[in-house]
Order: C-alpha cells, then structure tokens, then sequence
C-alpha cells in the first residue's frame, strides 16, 4: 500500500494554480439597506433643533438696525400724533373761550319821577327780542341813574353789535321810547360798563346823522383824524358830532393829568367815526374821586384848541362798577 506523500514546504509553495472550471469561494455581504428621503429629512431637522446654526454677524446686526428703525419711527409717529392732538385741543379750548360769556352793565343817566321805571329793549333775546312786553326792568340806583346787569353768550351777538332802546313806563304804564343806541363790542372783551345819556328821539341833532347829511359833511372836506391805537385800554369815550365843520376835529381835556389837566397844548384827539361819532381809547388810572372833562372843537390848520363845548363840566366816575372796561357814551357835543 502506497503511503501518501507530504508535500514539504518548498513543494507547497509551488502547486499549480486551480483549473478552470473550478469553484471559486464566495463571500457573501451585507445587506444594503434601501434609502428613506422622509427619514433622512426628519433626521436632520432634528439635528438642526438639537445645533442650530448661528446667523452671519452682518446678518443680525442688519436685523438689529432695522428693528431699532422701525421702533424710532414708531415713537416719532406717536409723539407727532400727541402734539397734533395736543393743538386740536389748544384751539378748541381758545375757541371756547373766545365764544365763552360777556359781562355787560348798561347804566342811563336820567331822572324819573316815583311810579316810573325805565327798561331796555332790543333785538337781543336778553332785551326782549324787540317785545317790549318782555324788556327786562332797570334798577333804580339814585335820583338820577338806572342800571341792569346782564350776562349774554358772545356767539349770540351778532357781528359784535348790539341795538337796544331804552324806554321809559309812567305810571299808567304808557312807554316813551328813547333813539336807538348801537354798541360795538371791543374784540376779547369779557367785561363792559356802558354808561349812556338819555338821547330823546325828538332831539334835532339827530336829524344829521342821516347818510346824506354824513357824506355831505364828508365832501364838505372833513379830515379824518386818526388816534394812536391802544393795545390794551380800560376806558372808551364816544361823542357825537355829525355838524361839525370841515377841518376841525374834537378833542377831550380834562381835570387830570392824563386828560391833559386842562391844558390846551396837551388835548386829546378823537378819531372820527361812522354816523358822527368820534371815539377815543384810553389807558387810564383814576384816583377814587371821580373827574372832571369836557370835549372841545380842535382846529386841525393851527393844532390849537379853538373851543370847549358849552354847558357844565361832565364827571367820569371813576368807579367801573367791577367791569374791565368803561364805555363813556356821551351823546352829542354842547355847542349852544
């Protein structure tokens, strides 16, 4: 029996090479496992949740810039709307003080008899709404003055005039009426005393304040004469001249100072107006005594005074029963 034979080392290393044909050994491999888009994208965005990724620097500091503008012109947006809202309600509450309430006293020197009383009448719904069964009552103050106290919404007055009469009831209860009165109100006044002689309709001085006879006197060559306007002023003295010659003036002197201290040379100059009235605003402080003055003719070609009116001196009380301003309405120059 033929033993096997041991291939030595040498030997073993040179064996052929395995025929064709031969069964090669195969290894076998792992399974692939097939890829999963929704997986793989719920896979990272978990991962971005877990590092986020940090902005550029660029990138927020634009972020930044831009909220801090926004937030800037928000803040002006709402400090210009406050400031918008702050002056709609400054006008609203100068507008309201404007048109508030006016304070008004009319006082008429005349002397009655026991039994009469005067009243007022206008058109104003205060005076009656020219019934004079509803003019309101005057009260009686001495031997020779009447008053009443009335309080009238200044929207109420139109073009900031007021028309009245004041009427004179006997004791049977018949009425003698006086001329009309025409009040023009100062612009800003909240307070007046209007002191008025009684002007009977009768009075021939009336017949020349008709429109004919004032533009007459107009033609005739009478200068205006303008007064230095006073800002602020607490009397108004108003005279009627409606016959006055052409180039003549009226002026106003008096017992004080600040009336000229009856010195010619120092005369105050009125300022004519519609109708023959001549007016004069002054800033005054009076002594409690009350004042003596009168009105003159004042020539305009010499600047002289060239005549005081006739009659008595008249007398300013210097007593504003309370108001701010005091409306001396004299009625008509004593020429005769």
């Amino acid at each position: 029996m033929q033993s096997d034979k041991i291939a030595s080392p040498a030997e073993r290393s040179q064996a052929p090479a395995a025929k064709k044909g031969s069964k090669k050994a195969t290894t076998k491999k792992a399974p692939v496992a097939e890829s999963n888009p929704e997986i793989e994208k719920t896979t990272a965005q978990k991962e971005a949740v877990k590092a986020p990724k940090k902005a550029p620097a660029k990138k927020a500091a634009t972020k930044a810039a831009t909220k801090a503008a926004t937030k800037a012109a928000t803040k002006t947006k709402t400090a210009t709307a406050t400031k918008a809202a702050a002056k709609k309600t400054t006008k609203s509450t100068t507008t309201s003080k404007a048109a508030g309430k006016l304070k008004i006293r009319f006082e008429i020197f005349f002397s009655t008899k026991f039994g009469e009383a005067l009243l007022i009448s206008g058109a104003h719904p205060a005076l009656g709404a020219e019934a004079t069964i509803d003019a309101p009552v005057m009260q009686y103050i001495n031997d020779q003055k009447w008053a009443i106290n009335l309080e009238l919404d200044k929207s109420s007055i139109k073009d900031g005039q007021l028309s009245y009469t004041y009427l004179l009831r006997y004791d049977d209860g018949a009425l003698t009426l006086s001329a009309p009165y025409q009040l023009n109100i100062p612009t800003g006044a909240t307070s007046i005393t209007v002191r008025d002689s009684w002007n009977a309709p009768g009075f021939e001085n009336n017949a020349l304040l008709t429109d004919a006879q004032q533009a007459f006197a107009i033609e005739a060559g009478t200068k205006k004469v303008a007064s230095s306007p006073k800002k602020k002023f607490n009397h108004r003295f108003i005279i009627k001249a409606p016959a006055l010659e052409a180039g003549k003036a009226i002026c106003l002197i008096g017992q004080d100072p600040q009336l000229g201290g009856w010195d010619p040379a120092k005369a105050v100059l009125l300022e004519n107006q519609a109708n023959g009235n001549w007016q004069v605003d002054l800033s005054l402080k009076l002594s409690e005594e009350n004042t003596a003055y009168k009105y003159g003719i004042y020539d305009l070609a010499t600047s002289q005074l060239e005549s005081y009116e006739t009659g008595e001196n008249r007398i300013l009380q210097t007593d504003n029963a309370g108001s701010a301003l005091l409306i001396q309405q004299d009625g008509f120059i004593r020429t005769n």
